[in-house]
C-alpha cells in the first residue's frame, strides 16, 4: 500500500476565521476531504486533518468480488 499524502489549501477567510480544506490522496486518488475553520490557519489546517484522518480510518476496507464457480 502506498503512502497517504495531504494536501491543504486555504479556501477563504471570514470573519477572522481561516477557513482550510485539507484532502488524503493515494495512488493518486483522493481518498477522503475535510473543511475546518479556525482563528489561525495552523489550527484549522489541523482540524481539517484529523477530520480527513478520522473518516479514511474509519472507512470500510475495499473488498474484491470472488467469483462463484458456474452452477
Amino acid at each position: 500500500m502506498n503512502n497517504i499524502v495531504f494536501i491543504s489549501k486555504l479556501i477563504t477567510i471570514d470573519h477572522g476565521q481561516y477557513i482550510v480544506k485539507v484532502k488524503a490522496k493515494q495512488e493518486n486518488q483522493t481518498i477522503g476531504s475535510a473543511l475546518a475553520s479556525a482563528h489561525s490557519v495552523e489550527e484549522a489546517e489541523d482540524k481539517a486533518r484529523q477530520r480527513v484522518l478520522k473518516l479514511i480510518n474509519n472507512a470500510p476496507a475495499p473488498t474484491t468480488a470472488i467469483p462463484h464457480p458456474p452452477s
